[in-house]
């Protein structure tokens, strides 16, 4: 790494605070120019507990829900113009370990699709929201991809990813 330093910070509760930083690494190799990267990561009494480092995207301030199973962490990216890839990070303080845990935020998405007539597909964006944890997108159909309606997947947390609960096609 060539430099890193903190673009922005703040605080949460549960004595959480969270900072952007910007870092730059060595060229990969010799006449393509330094990479530059947006990391955000969430710290407990100092120690990083949480991160996301995305390849494109501009990390987003930090949500965070209480639920029975632990403290809910989503580490949201805002895509950048053309992006397809949903970005986001799921992280779950579980109790009464108190340990962190990365969930996979996309594992639901397999269940999903198969609930979808033949040629349909999910498009390969979506929302995620964590009050209430659900995921939100378009379906679509055919080559050219075309929109033939949307869908709600609700989830629940699951021991290392969201697990689909339920899922409505609208």
């Amino acid at each position: 790494m060539r430099s890193c330093a903190v673009l922005r910070r703040g605080d949460m509760p549960d004595g959480l605070s969270w900072e952007i930083q910007g870092r730059v690494y060595y060229a990969p190799r010799a006449g393509s120019g330094d990479m530059h990267f947006r990391m955000m990561v969430v710290k407990q009494r100092g120690e990083v507990v949480a991160w996301t480092e995305p390849g494109y995207g501009e990390p987003q301030r930090p949500e965070q829900m209480p639920t029975p199973r632990g403290l809910l962490i989503r580490l949201p990216v805002a895509p950048v113009t053309g992006s397809v890839t949903p970005l986001d990070e799921v992280w779950l303080r579980r109790e009464p370990l108190r340990n962190w845990v990365h969930l996979d935020a996309r594992a639901w998405r397999a269940e999903a699709q198969a609930r979808l007539a033949p040629g349909e597909a999910l498009s390969p964006t979506y929302q995620l929201e964590i009050r209430p944890l659900r995921a939100t997108g378009v379906v679509t159909r055919g080559p050219g991809q075309t929109s033939v309606g949307s869908y709600t997947a609700w989830l629940d947390l699951g021991e290392d990813r969201l697990v689909l609960i339920g899922f409505s096609r609208n």
